[in-house]
């Protein structure tokens, strides 16, 4: 039997500080080459930007198994309403390889993206951070500020975004939520002054900072930008910073900020360059002092909806949620 399980039914039990652990566990079983990631697919469609993602993956471990993640990835979807990433996620039995779980790929996305972000944070950001800027208005800004916010108490959240009116909207819906102060920011070059955590989680294709924003101490989330040719950041702001990604391959191949930093020579060598389940593991080293500026790239990889899908299908038998069907 294949149990479909509805985004509701995921937030039902997928809360973020299980997810953290679990994006940490899951970086680490990487980091221990216990994984197969082959890069990401994207198919275009007729007419357009709109494309049809695939990522398939295994994750090792104590709790192996394999899946593959469809999405529709339409940019102009929030005009009329609808996500821009919409689609599936089908889960396997690593034992006998029978498909075991269907359920919402966007939901997953949303909430290990974020809690993948935030286990990174909890590392390379300085324990007494408690101010964070939020660059974007979307469902990641949404889910980034609830995962961020569980690794530290900040007294203020900024939120900036392009269209003032979205922000204050986000602002609004999250506060009853949110210990922290939202505050809604129309400048963002003002906005960073004095902020310990940036969060960049924009669909912008051209850098919106650049090594002026940094200041002593800073750590830096870009999680927006996810293929080459797209930057949320600056390459020089590289040169400035102790740089970490999630997963070197992927990195290599779709990292727009990375591959122009290399390529004008801001990073002379990739192996200088650390993975943060390494870091996770202590293999590594992310922050080396208060006064560190660290970068942590986020592309998303396949063991994440993994591990985060294999907890939510053995929470949603023992609660008994989603509906079953027969192949």
């Amino acid at each position: 039997m294949v149990r479909f399980l509805s985004g509701d039914d995921i937030r039902a039990v997928l809360t973020y500080p299980k997810c953290i652990d679990l994006m940490r566990g899951a970086m680490e079983t990487v980091a221990k080459d216990d994984s197969v990631l082959p890069l990401r697919q994207a198919m275009s469609l007729p007419g357009g930007d709109d494309k049809l993602g695939s990522m398939p993956g295994y994750l090792g471990g104590d709790d192996r198994g394999f899946g593959v993640k469809l999405l529709s990835l339409f940019p102009n979807n929030a005009k009329a309403g609808f996500s821009s990433h919409m689609g599936l996620y089908i889960l396997f039995d690593a034992q006998y390889g029978e498909p075991v779980a269907v359920m919402d790929a966007s939901v997953l996305t949303a909430i290990r993206t974020a809690s993948a972000t935030a286990a990174a944070t909890d590392m390379l950001a300085r324990p007494e951070a408690n101010i964070m800027l939020v660059a974007g208005t979307g469902e990641q800004a949404e889910s980034h500020i609830h995962a961020v916010s569980e690794i530290r108490s900040f007294d203020e959240v900024r939120i900036w975004g392009r269209s003032a009116e979205k922000a204050e909207t986000l602002a609004a819906k999250l506060q009853p939520e949110i210990s922290a102060k939202l505050v809604v920011a129309t400048d963002l070059r003002n906005a960073v002054q004095g902020a310990d955590i940036l969060t960049l989680v924009t669909s912008s294709p051209t850098p919106i900072l650049d090594t002026s924003s940094l200041e002593p101490g800073m750590h830096l989330n870009t999680a927006g930008a996810s293929h080459r040719g797209v930057m949320e950041i600056a390459p020089d702001m590289l040169g400035s910073a102790r740089f970490i990604v999630d997963y070197m391959p992927s990195a290599l191949d779709q990292a727009g900020e990375m591959l122009a930093a290399l390529d004008q020579g801001i990073i002379s060598n990739f192996n200088e360059i650390s993975e943060i389940g390494d870091i996770f593991l202590g293999t590594k080293q992310g922050r080396l002092s208060k006064e560190d500026v660290t970068i942590y790239k986020s592309l998303g990889i396949a063991a994440q909806d993994v591990a985060a899908g294999n907890y939510i299908l053995r929470q949603a038998r023992k609660l008994g949620l989603g509906s079953e069907f027969s192949m």
